[in-house]
């Protein structure tokens, strides 16, 4: 299955009311996984909550880095003065 570009997959654990939940983010990135217990639909949404958050740590990553390099472009001529 496919939520907002990101594969993932939801197994029957052996425990009654037991579902293994992996992401399958692309590139080189190892499947997260997780147990999950409850209804089928518990599941789902924990998956789905899962790839959200993911989602939002690259892109928190992706946000630092543009702002850290940003603030370093902006001290290139305080920098450049120095010298």
């Amino acid at each position: 299955m496919e939520y907002r570009g990101v594969r993932y997959t939801i197994h029957i654990g052996i425990e009654r009311q037991q579902w293994r939940v992996a992401l399958h983010p692309l590139g080189n990135e190892f499947p997260k996984e997780k147990t999950v217990f409850g209804g089928r639909e518990q599941a789902e949404r924990e998956a789905h909550s899962m790839i959200d958050a993911w989602l939002q740590k690259r892109r928190g990553i992706a946000g630092n880095d543009a702002r850290r390099i940003a603030a370093n472009i902006a001290k290139l001529p305080e920098l450049s003065r120095k010298t």
